[in-house]
């Protein structure tokens, strides 16, 4: 375990600890190899993991290796935004939780998953209430 954070090496850990609700808690990031479409996640967690866990621990692992594993990842080269997607993206504020669907690739997805008009009545709901201070209507009707 390294003492200061620096890059990681596969197979490295690095441990910190944080504080949340009065509560000490000991945080340990593990890097793992790039996961690929069909590994068990839960085996990696115990190849690289066993040694540090202990009754009790919590294991967070993150939403894109999950995605990835599940062969739910696209490449972004694969992906052709349309009229719509290139026009709306546009509009997408960031958010202190990252970029959303900021980018016309992750808005041709939205658009795909949802279809095109419940993207267009989100943006409508979401340019009627924002100027009140309702924010986040757009992902609430989309």
């Amino acid at each position: 375990m390294q003492d200061s954070y620096q890059p990681l090496e596969i197979g490295q850990s690095w441990s910190s600890d944080i504080e949340s609700g009065g509560r000490r808690y000991q945080r340990i990031l593990f890097k793992t190899h790039f996961m690929a479409p069909g590994e068990d996640v839960g085996k990696a967690v115990v190849d690289y993991m066993s040694e540090e866990l202990r009754p009790g621990d919590w294991v967070v692992v993150s939403e894109k290796c999950v995605a990835n594993t599940m062969g739910l990842a696209i490449d972004q080269s694969e992906i052709n935004p349309g009229w719509w997607a290139r026009f709306l993206y546009r509009f997408v504020k960031p958010t202190v939780h990252g970029r959303g669907i900021g980018t016309p690739e992750k808005m041709q997805k939205a658009i795909d998953l949802v279809g095109l008009w419940r993207i267009l009545l989100a943006t409508c709901v979401a340019a009627m209430t924002r100027p009140f201070g309702f924010k986040g209507w757009f992902y609430r009707v989309a």
